[in-house]
């Protein structure tokens, strides 16, 4: 099943600060999850790989979002 809340992806996925790709969390979120986090300021683009796919990171926001 995938990870169908913001909430539940930065519990999950960012968890402990490392980066996480886009790849992954593509294979692994509903549709439109990825964007709403990236929209509500909770997790934010930090660079992309040789493919050109991003990676991200938790943002302040979201680790309050993540921890309450």
């Amino acid at each position: 099943m995938p990870i169908s809340t913001v909430t539940s992806l930065l519990m999950h996925y960012f968890n402990d600060g490392s980066p996480v790709s886009a790849r992954t969390l593509q294979r692994k979120c509903a549709k439109g999850v990825i964007d709403e986090a990236l929209s509500s300021g909770f997790i934010r683009e930090c660079r992309k790989d040789e493919d050109g796919y991003s990676f991200y990171i938790v943002t302040e926001k979201g680790r309050d979002k993540r921890n309450k």
